[in-house]
């Protein structure tokens, strides 16, 4: 996968318990299209501009 065939459509608010769970808020018109969705990835830039991919699972999205 390349950052070229990616697309932005939110970003994280904040996190959520104690297991690593994120809340996100979609930046999208509509936000049912994405229902569907069972999993997505996350840019990580850290420490020397190193970047690495993270998948991360759904468990829900609320409209």
């Amino acid at each position: 996968m390349r950052i070229e065939d990616c697309y932005e459509f939110g970003y994280i608010t904040r996190t959520h318990g104690v297991r690593g769970e994120l809340v996100l808020t979609l930046d999208v018109d509509d936000s049912s299209a994405y229902q569907a969705i069972d999993s997505f990835f996350i840019l990580v830039k850290g420490i020397w501009f190193h970047t690495s991919w993270m998948r991360y699972g759904c468990r829900k999205i609320k409209p």
